[in-house]
């Protein structure tokens, strides 16, 4: 019906109405939050509710938690291969990041990447090194693609850092000369 109230101090709300009917009560989740469900089951921000003239309805609630994050970047360590973000060292787009609880994103243009959590914990956060590269380290200090991050609700935990660099190759051969040892 377009009325609208914010929730008090103890997360309560309450909308007087003059005309019985069937409502949908939607809650506009407060910044940093994410909607984990609601007392109809769903996780939709929305609760349908049928009063009688006279009758309260209570216990509408809804339920958030203060996302999670966690977030870095894949770099070029094509400068010097020291393992270390260095100033200037550009972003990989397209890197496939995999978070231990199965979710997986990809780098941006810049080489970003981010995963915002409803379940705090400790995860391994894995990069999958893109055509062409190998490791030279992460932020962790290990050359193994995998970083370890405990966060808590309503923490972020950024520079998760990888860095990759091209891999060069030199190639040639071993040859058995005896035929003539004409070094040829």
């Amino acid at each position: 019906n377009g009325l609208t109230t914010t929730t008090d101090a103890s997360g309560l709300y309450t909308f007087t109405l003059t005309v019985p009917g069937t409502y949908t009560v939607t809650e506009t989740n407060p910044a940093g939050y994410t909607s984990t469900g609601d007392t109809q089951g769903a996780n939709d921000d929305s609760i349908s509710v049928t009063v009688s003239a006279g009758q309260t309805s209570s216990a509408n609630d809804f339920l958030d938690i203060q996302a999670a994050i966690i977030s870095g970047g894949v770099y070029d360590d094509n400068s010097d291969g020291d393992g270390a973000k260095d100033v200037g060292e550009p972003g990989i787009a397209g890197v496939l990041i995999t978070l231990s609880n199965g979710l997986t994103t990809t780098t941006d243009a810049s080489g970003l990447y981010t995963f915002t959590l409803t379940v705090p914990g400790t995860y391994t956060v894995t990069e999958t090194n893109p055509a062409g590269y190998t490791s030279t380290g992460d932020t962790q200090g290990a050359n193994d693609d995998s970083i370890s991050v405990t966060v808590s609700a309503g923490q972020t935990s950024s520079n998760n850092d990888f860095l990759d660099i091209q891999a060069s190759i030199i190639s040639g051969g071993v040859y058995d000369d005896n035929n003539d040892g004409d070094g040829v």
